[in-house]
């Protein structure tokens, strides 16, 4: 690489790596810089005593269009995924809704699942089909998605407790929003994604994803755990005594421009415990009135290297409006969902404030967009909230503004 980079990158999230791929692909000269000392950005992992403690509930969606060709070379295809489908807790007790290709006896409990009509299971194949038949393009500017998500999956004739017990904890979970408002445009590019391909974790972690995206990137002119001082003079930007022609922020909140506006936030709880209480690699959905959990799983049973051997981690995600819930308020309540009592040791608390954008309008696409300083800023604000839009805008601008 040229020892006068032209380009200095702020930021090695996906975006930052992306853009970094294909500076590098293009034999284009640049710098990259980050605060912390690895690669990752908001896919960050703490290892505690055995233990991969992701900062928040993060899987990677290998369905998106973007990741479908990385899935299928190593080391990303040796990634282990969630099974498709779901266990549902209430009142009641548990019920699991899977896809056949779990197998005959997953297929036989989905049938008889109580939450669901047939009309229900029909109309989810009938979904499934149509959001595969059409583009992520053609669903970004569906007329008829213009509207929130529970209106949409009503005026498709889902009976309320389908939606209640099922669409609603699940992407309450994924809009990190209590009342399916979001976007019908955002829940279908999500569902098609989680049609198409899997949940998938890295071994060792979500940040181990990150870390294998970058590792084809240069060693040369990476400058991390620092951070970044910017200043312009005489048209050139100067990042800590270095000059460069052109700079864009790739750290998401944290580009200027971006720091006021909202986000919503996500909190997960971690505990471990001898037992699996018979989830296997299925997510749970809490559709009781109960207050604090909104999802939880076991990761190690989907990926080992998650735990020590004997260990089951345990991954509780709250409800927005329960943050703050103290450790054994949360576990108690997972207690009584699961029907059984469980011996557990807290293991951590992550709340990230800026998990997910909160945009006025979603953009396919998701062009990089130019600052009036001359600077200019990637990823998925840029666009919509995803991992598929943080790569999308990294190549965008990398083709159009390089």
């Amino acid at each position: 690489m040229s020892q006068e980079a032209k380009i200095a990158i702020i930021g090695a999230g996906v975006t930052g790596i992306i853009m970094a791929r294909s500076l590098q692909d293009q034999g284009i000269s640049f710098d990259w810089y980050e605060e912390s000392s690895d690669v990752g950005g908001l896919l960050a992992t703490d290892l505690h005593n055995g233990f991969a403690l992701d900062h928040g509930f993060q899987v990677i969606q290998t369905g998106y269009e973007v990741l479908l060709p990385l899935f299928k070379q190593p080391p990303f295809n040796r990634y282990k995924t969630y099974a498709q489908g779901a266990w549902i807790f209430d009142s009641k007790g548990r019920s699991l809704l899977s896809h056949p290709k779990e197998g005959v006896s997953a297929t036989l409990k989905t049938l008889f699942n109580r939450h669901l009509s047939v009309g229900d299971k029909a109309k989810m194949l009938l979904l499934q089909r149509w959001v595969l038949s059409q583009s992520d393009e053609e669903l970004m500017n569906n007329q008829r998605l213009q509207q929130p998500t529970d209106s949409f999956l009503n005026r498709f004739g889902f009976t309320d407790s389908a939606i209640q017990s099922f669409f609603k904890p699940w992407f309450s979970g994924v809009f990190l929003e209590g009342n399916l408002q979001s976007s019908a445009a955002l829940f279908c590019l999500f569902f098609k994604a989680f049609a198409r391909g899997g949940a998938a974790l890295p071994p060792g972690g979500i940040q181990q994803f990150a870390r294998d995206l970058a590792s084809p990137v240069s060693n040369q002119g990476r400058y991390f755990g620092q951070r970044a001082q910017v200043e312009k003079k005489e048209g050139n930007w100067v990042v800590n005594g270095r000059s460069y022609s052109k700079l864009v922020w790739a750290c998401g909140s944290a580009s200027p421009g971006e720091a006021s506006k909202s986000y919503r936030l996500s909190e997960t709880l971690y505990y471990s415990a001898k037992s699996d209480a018979s989830l296997g690699r299925y997510l749970a959905l809490n559709a009781s009135e109960s207050s604090l959990v909104q999802t939880f799983s076991v990761p190690s049973n989907v990926e080992p290297s998650y735990a020590p051997s004997g260990q089951c981690l345990w991954s509780v995600q709250l409800k927005p409006e329960s943050a703050g819930s103290a450790e054994h308020a949360v576990w108690s309540e997972v207690q009584t969902l699961l029907g059984e009592t469980l011996s557990s040791e807290f293991l951590g608390r992550y709340t990230v404030s800026r998990s997910l954008p909160l945009l006025s309008a979603l953009k396919h696409g998701s062009s990089a967009h130019q600052f009036d300083d001359g600077s200019y800023t990637a990823g998925p604000h840029c666009g919509y909230p995803s991992l598929q839009s943080a790569w999308e805008s990294a190549e965008d601008w990398v083709r159009n503004w390089s």
